[in-house]
This record gives C-alpha cells, structure tokens and sequence, in this order.
C-alpha cells in the first residue's frame, strides 16, 4: 500500500511540477515587460518567489514606484546589458528618476508575512516629498511589516522631504518596518528641510516601531535642518542596530556616518541636534566582531549640539533607561557648534564605548591604537565662549528624572578641542555620573582662558577613574572635582604643566597608595612612568607589577590583555598589575635584581 501511494505521489508531481521563483525583466523589446510598474504589479501578485526583476543600464523617469502587500519577496537588480544577459554588467547601473513632486518608492505590507523588497545596482533620486508632510520619505516610505534592503549597489540619493529625506520608515506594535543597508549600499546627499518640529533624518527617520540595521554600508553628506543630520530615531519603539562584518583584504570599515550635518547654517539653541545620529529614546548598538580592526567610523559631522550623537532620554524618575553602545568605533573629526563634540546628552541615557578586539591594537597613522577612539572633535561654544564646551561629552539631567551615565573604557581620547570652552574631553551637571576604565588620554585642549579641564563632574557625584593612562594635554587641571569622591586607583596621571586634579567643595581623591603622578599628592609615586609608543610600560618603569585588586579589580586592559602579568625580576610593590591603561605581558624576566626603576 505504501508503495502505491509513493508512486501515486510521484506521478502527480510530474504531472504538476512545483511552482517556482520567476524572473522578469524590462525592456524595450526581448523584455517579458515594457514597464517597471507592469514587472512590480506580476511578481507582487505571484506567491511563488522570491522573484527577480532585472532591469538594463541607464535613466528610468518615474512618476513614483508602489509596492503593496506583495505575496513573495522581491529583488530588482538594474544594470544589465539586455534583458537576457545573466548577470549585471561591471560598474553598471539603473537610475530611477522620480520626474514629478512626490517620492520615489513606497513600500507597504499589511499582512502578518513579513516581506522584503531589496535593491541592487540602482540609484533612487530626484523624489521631493512635500515639506509639511510629517510622515516624509522622499526616496523611499517603508510601511508596516516590510523589510527594505539596500543591497549591493543600491544608493538612495539626493532626495528632499519634510522627514526622511532619503529614507522614512513607520511600523506597528505587530508589524516593525525594516530598513538594512548591506553590500557597500550608500544613503547620501538627501535632506530633510521641514519647519518647526519637522525637519528630521536627512538620510533615515524612524518615526516609529521601526528599526535600522546597518552592516556595510555609508550613511553620508546628508543634511537635516532639526535633528538627526544621517539617521534620527523619534521614539523608544525605533532602534538602530549595527552589524559589521569583517571585510577581507581591506581595512577600512564597514559601516561609516560622514560628513553629516543638523541644523540650517546659523546657530540656534532650538534646532541642528546630531549630527551623525539624533535619538529620542531610541536605542543604539553598534557591535563588532573580536578583531583588532575599526569596524564603524562616524567622523566629519556637524551639528549644533553632538557632533556625532544627540541622545533624548526619558525625563520620568521610573521611566526606562534609553542605552547607546559603541564597540570598536572611531569617532573622529566631528563638530558641535554649541556643546558636544562628539556626544550631547540629555536625562536618562546609558553610553558604553568599548572595543572587542581580544589583545590587539588598531593600526593608527604611525602607530597603534585602541580599537575604540574618540579624536579631533571640537566644541566652538558659539554665544558662550569660555563656559564649559565638552570636546567628546556633555552629559545632563533634569531635576526629577533618572542621571544619564557615561561608562567609557578602553577608549583613547585624543586632540579633541573645547574651543573657548574649559572642558577638553567631558563634564557631566545635575545628577549624571562619568565612569573610565582603562582609556587614554593625550593631547586634548581647553582653550579658555583659565579653569580648563579634561573633566569635570557633576555637584557631589563620585568620578571613577580607574587604570586610566593620563599624559600631556593643554589644561589647566587634568580634574576638577565640585565634591564627591574621585576613584583613581590604578591609573597614571604624568602630565607636566597641569594640575593632577582640583578639588572643590569638599572633595576627596582615593588612589588606595595605587597611583602615579607627576605632583606629590597623597598615595602618588612621583616617578616618570616612562611609556612606549604604544603607552605600554617597559621592564624599567615604575608602573610594573604595582597594584593588587583590593577595593578595586583591574579589568582588561585598553588592548583587552588579561591584568596582573607577573614580571620576573621585579618585586611587587602591592601586586601584579600594571599601573596605567596597559598592562606589559612580554616581560618574563626584567634584569635579575628584583628592583624597579627609580628616578
């Protein structure tokens, strides 16, 4: 009976072969369409996908482009010489014109079955969505259960819109939109010109239930006139997450946010907020894989407030946290015209900077690096000069609502300037809190005229600084402490020409005798800590084998090398860990008297 019945089964699927994925194509002749639309509305009607739909190089004019509740997935892949060629042609490419006011594509899915729409080797551009219209997108609108994907290159370029210049998605509770940038996809030259509370996302605006993933590609030269230059996330139910791969035979990165800018050209306390990334209550993971490599790069944007990033938190004293994580990041060369370098942040916002890469350096120019940098930023202070800027951060709360907090580790802070401003690196007011563990610090600069600092806490809030490796900046103080406690136990603070710290309303320094400074402060060693290139101590310095873990365990070190080496030949003053942001492991045995350096 089972043999029948198999046979019978067989007979029927020879009978009536499976549906398969179709592939169209369009063209004037040899095409199985003549136009876009007629391909879009075949396959957006056929359930047996995913389905291909090719299209020939040069210019398509379009009045707009609608994808609704497609009943399979979808690829339109432009670029091809005919429409029989079976692959597209090197360097080729599709450009999709919309020709009157209005978008370019809109993507919608109502239906339970998520569906995705990706875009290889073709430009979206020219779409002018209307100004006033909140909802924007002016190169493509991704709505409810709908996956856009930028692949392989696709560019979505200058395009103009209220919101979303180049990209607008909004979801449901049930249904998320989805953007993913992937293959080397560029989202670049739009702007959001909206007024008033408009004005948002020059390349992408998450309204809400929407969520942004970027693994290789560039989010650049976009322009928001409100909040959010390349990306701007507007409620805690819109994330952005980013995953890079590890790209071979090349080192550059492979998620970059360049040259972005919020704000319309003049300085305004109410707009030009973020200039890579604005968030409210959004959050952002930027991760990477373990590899001594920068794997995102966000440099060269411009706001009024957070160069990089602008960060809204909740204001409710019980309302959830929004968090933000960097991991193996270069945040470089960007700008606030008011405060914020790099990061503004408001109310209850959880940071982490950090770097994956497991006991490697990142090559850096000449030398080496960290895998998480934070340098050349700038804070101009505009309408404030000599207050406090914040070149990297500039971390607040509200009376009522929960602090924010910056947990900063492994990072190196480097030539980031508070033009007119007393604050080099971050200053943290109201309630918020700092926290460094094992980061660098080299060469930054407040340029008032007098008070500057690299830090600075908020009124009687504790500052920990732990295994941190301090060394010439343009300062005044290397910290200025209005009460609380400040945590230094582990680190080196040699910086000649500047204060190790100034303590204000009673505050009080704690090193646990774990300390080493270029001024005799209580529980110092004054002793040249005599660093590398790379800030690691050699076998002669001071910092060898120093400290143990009471009150304070040391932690990966700034290369992510396990502490506490036991270097032969030198006798621990309190334990095996090395002073500073470095822990040296080569050392097996330094030069048989059992003495450390001494000046």
């Amino acid at each position: 009976m089972n043999l029948i019945r198999l046979a019978a089964l067989l007979l029927l699927l020879l009978v009536c072969p499976l549906a398969t994925a179709a592939t169209y194509s369009v063209g004037p002749s040899g095409c199985t369409h003549f136009s876009l639309a007629d391909a879009l509305a075949a396959a957006e009607a056929n359930g047996s996908g995913p389905h291909l739909i090719k299209l020939r190089t040069g210019e398509l004019l379009t009045g707009g482009i609608s994808l609704d509740e497609p009943a399979a997935d979808i690829t339109i892949e432009g670029g091809y010489a005919t429409c029989t060629a079976s692959a597209p042609s090197v360097d080729a490419r599709m450009v999709i014109r919309q020709i009157n006011p209005g978008r370019v594509l809109r993507f919608d899915n109502a239906s339970d079955t998520r569906r995705r729409l990706e875009l290889r080797h073709l430009t979206l551009t020219g779409g002018a969505e209307g100004l006033s219209d909140a909802l924007g997108g002016a190169g493509a609108l991704v709505l409810q259960n709908a996956t856009l994907v930028l692949g392989e290159g696709a560019i979505i370029e200058a395009n103009l819109a209220g919101n979303g210049g180049g990209v607008s998605m909004l979801g449901t509770p049930t249904r998320i939109a989805e953007l993913v940038v992937d293959g080397g996809a560029k989202i670049l030259a739009n702007e959001a010109a909206g007024l008033g509370s408009l004005g948002n996302g020059g390349g992408v605006y998450a309204l809400d239930n929407a969520t942004i993933r970027l693994i290789h590609g560039r989010v650049e030269e976009n322009k928001a006139r409100r909040a959010g230059g390349g990306i701007a996330l507007n409620t805690a139910r819109t994330t952005l997450i980013v995953t890079p791969p590890v790209l071979p035979d090349t080192p550059l990165a492979p998620v970059v946010l360049f040259n972005n800018e919020a704000g319309d050209g003049s300085f305004s306390t109410g707009r030009g907020f973020g200039g890579a990334i604005y968030t409210r209550q959004g959050n952002i993971t930027v991760s990477a894989p373990a590899i001594g490599r920068f794997t995102t790069e966000i440099n060269t944007n411009n706001a009024n407030f957070g160069g990089a990033i602008y960060a809204e938190g909740a204001t409710g004293p019980s309302d959830p946290f929004t968090f933000i994580s960097l991991r193996n990041t270069l945040v470089g060369f960007n700008s606030a015209n008011g405060k914020g370098g790099a990061f503004y942040s408001s109310n209850a916002v959880d940071w982490v900077l950090d770097t994956t890469a497991p006991g490697q350096r990142c090559p850096f120019g000449t030398r080496y690096s960290s895998c998480s940098a934070v340098l050349y930023n700038v804070a101009y202070n505009d309408t404030t000069p000599g207050s406090p800027g914040g070149a990297v951060g500039y971390i607040y709360n509200d009376s009522g609502s929960s602090r924010g907090i910056f947990r900063f580790a492994r990072t190196l802070f480097e030539k980031n300037r508070d033009d007119n401003g007393q604050i080099a690196v971050a200053m943290a007011f109201g309630s918020s809190e700092m926290q460094f563990e094992r980061c660098i610090f080299l060469d930054n600069k407040a340029g008032a005229a007098s008070n500057g600092t690299l830090l600075a806490n908020a009124p009687g809030i504790n500052l920990r600084f732990i295994y941190n490796t301090v060394l010439a900046n343009d300062v005044d103080t290397l910290v200025y402490m209005n009460g609380g406690l400040l945590r230094t136990q582990g680190s080196i603070m040699w910086a000649p020409g500047s204060d190790v710290w100034t303590a204000t309303a009673g505050a009080t320094m704690e090193s646990n005798a774990c300390l080493i400074a270029h001024q005799a402060i209580p529980g110092a060693t004054v002793a040249d800590p005599r660093l590398g290139f790379d800030f690691t101590p050699p076998g002669s310095s001071p910092a060898i084998d120093f400290c143990d873990n009471a009150d304070v365990t040391a932690g990966l070190d700034v290369y992510r090398q396990e502490p506490g080496h036991d270097a032969g030949g030198v006798v621990a003053v309190w334990g095996n860990n090395d002073l500073g942001a470095v822990e040296n492991r080569d050392i097996l045995f330094f030069d048989g008297f059992g003495n450390h350096f001494l000046q």
